[in-house]
């Protein structure tokens, strides 16, 4: 039983990571180079040529 409930607090913590790290990338105003800026616009074009084609 300990082990269920130590994997689900591991799988608990990676969805917060997860949230934590895609928050980050989208939030724009982190970062003053805008380095995160240009990451999303890339994945945008990317995404976009790939609903192009």
């Amino acid at each position: 039983m300990s082990r269920v409930k130590n994997l689900f607090r591991i799988s608990l913590l990676n969805m917060y990571l997860q949230v934590i790290l895609v928050s980050f990338l989208l939030n724009p105003r982190i970062g003053s180079d805008g380095l995160e800026e240009n990451i999303i616009e890339k994945g945008n074009v990317r995404l976009q040529k790939e609903a192009m084609t």
